[in-house]
Parts: C-alpha cells; structure tokens; sequence
C-alpha cells in the first residue's frame, strides 16, 4: 500500500518502490506468456510461413527457409516465445502502467487513464492484424527480385525475425495515436503543434523503421514507416478536434459566467 504524506504527495523513495514493483510483475507476467509461447512455437511457424507459401505458389516460384546452423531452430524457438509472451502479457502489463499512475490521478482522470488503457489491447491487436494483411505484400516484393528460374532458399531466422518485427512494431504505432491524442486532452500539446512537427516526425519514423527493419532495404522501411506516419497523421487530425471542442466549451462557459455577470 502506497503512503502519502499530509498533503497527499508520495515521497520519492515510495515512488521508485512501486515502480519497481510493478515492472516486477510485469515481467514476471511476461515470462509466464513466454511459457506459454514456448509451447505455441510450431503452430506459430505454420502460420508465418504461410504468406511465403501462398505467394511462391501463386507465382510458380520455388521458395524454401533454410535453418542455416544446428542451434538456429532452437534460437527461433526462443525468440517467437519472448515475442509471443510480449503480446498474450499485454493485458497484464498494460494494466500495471496504470496501476502505478491512477492513485496520483483525480477521479476524471482515472476515468480517461482507464478508458486509454482499455483501447490499447484492441489497437494492438488491430496493428497486429494490419500487419498480417501487408506481409504477403512484403514478402511478394521480396521475391520480386529473385529471377523467374532460380529458388529462392531464404534465411528461417531473417524471415521470421522480419515477420515478428513487422508485427510487433505495427502493433506498437497502433498506440502512437492513443499517446498522442492522451497528451492533448491534458493540454500538454495542441493539435497544430503536432502537425507543425510533421517534418521531424517523419525523419523519426523513419529512422525507427530503419532501426526495428531486419533487412535493412527500403522496401521494407517502407512497409513499416508509411502505415506509422498516417497513424500520427491521424492523431493529429483528432488533437484539433479536441482542442475545438474544447475552445467550443471554454467560449460556452465564459458566455455563461458573463450572462450571470450581467456584462
């Protein structure tokens, strides 16, 4: 239980104590999905290997994935677990960040916190499913560039790594707009602030594209850069929403204050 002092603030050691605490279990409900996601592992293969699949097919191509050393499908085992228990803990985590925000937050506060972290998992999710419709795409200009009558015998451990990646940071920038859009309701940042970033956001976006792309070709920046940079462009639009509305309601209720004054 957290303790406050007379005025109702929280010393800092309390504060770092509850943070760790909380990453604590977060983590540790990280390692209990990656658990499970160990045992998730072939199923998991099966479908990521199906977009390769389908498009080899439907172009007459021959394309295999090569385990090119004798740890490398134990290593890929790893890795889709620790993906795997990052996405099914989202829940726990997520709820953890709040957790450790909403006791210093008022009521009205709360509500929102609550109703942002409620939207993050279906955000995901929907980042995650965007995903899974663009990488046929990715893998079909992947392919685009072998010749007609040659195999195309692709690293397991690239590819893989490539789809989780590509999953894993659509599922993230799901959540830029819900950042975005939280700040300014707080007032933080106006919403033609935000789009007077537009140019540094964009470098931005793309140097992290080019960061979390295991290819490293532009092909794929591109997949994963463009879909982000809409997402800001969306929380943008939304910011100048709210901050009309709120001039609406501010303009409303200085009229009000100014009726009652008999100005």
């Amino acid at each position: 239980m957290r303790q406050k002092s007379p005025d109702g603030r929280m010393p800092l050691f309390d504060h770092l104590k509850e943070a760790r605490q909380r990453i604590l279990k977060a983590v540790l409900g990280m390692v209990l999905a990656a658990i499970g996601g160990w045992f998730l592992y072939h199923p998991t293969i099966e479908v990521l290997s199906r977009p390769l699949k389908q498009v080899a097919a439907a172009e007459g191509r021959l394309a295999e994935l090569n385990f090119g050393t004798v740890i490398s499908g134990f290593d890929m085992q790893m890795r889709v677990a620790l993906y795997l228990g990052f996405f099914l803990s989202s829940p726990w985590w997520i709820y953890q960040i709040w957790a450790f925000i909403a006791p210093g937050l008022t009521r009205k506060e709360k509500r929102y916190t609550l109703a942002f972290a409620a939207a993050a998992v279906p955000l995901m999710s929907a980042g995650a499913l965007l995903a899974w419709w663009v990488l046929p795409q990715a893998v079909q200009i992947m392919l685009s560039f072998v010749p007609e009558d040659s195999a195309s015998l692709m690293d397991a451990k690239l590819y893989f790594t490539f789809c989780l990646r590509l999953i894993a940071v659509l599922s993230l920038s799901f959540l830029l707009p819900l950042i975005m859009v939280g700040v300014n309701m707080v007032g933080l940042v106006t919403g033609r602030t935000y789009l007077s970033w537009w140019k540094w956001a964009l470098v931005g976006i793309l140097i992290f594209a080019a960061l979390a792309s295991p290819l490293g070709d532009p092909w794929s920046l591109m997949l994963l850069a463009t879909p982000i940079y809409l997402l800001y462009l969306l929380a943008c639009g939304i910011s100048v929403l709210v901050d009309r509305r709120r001039k609406k309601k501010l303009a409303e209720r200085d009229a009000k204050i100014d009726a009652g004054l008999g100005i």
